[in-house]
């Protein structure tokens, strides 16, 4: 028997404006058997979530350099 999926999440490679949004949500509201499409609202946390990823990101490279250098 094999899994059922009730849906999927898609991560915009970069926040985008609410009104340049509509268009790709419409194309994604065209495709066969979608129920449902709803925007998710950029916030503060998400913001300071991608800062702290990207200083997470530096430092592990960063150790990796010194390794590599020792």
């Amino acid at each position: 028997m094999t899994d059922r999926i009730k849906g999927f999440t898609v991560i915009l490679e970069e926040p985008m404006r609410e009104d340049d949004a509509e268009e790709l949500m419409n194309a994604v509201r065209c495709m066969r058997k979608v129920g449902k499409v709803e925007p998710s609202l950029n916030t503060n946390n998400d913001y300071m979530n991608q800062i702290i990823a990207k200083q997470a990101l530096k430092n592990d490279i960063l150790t990796k350099i010194l390794e590599i250098l020792k």
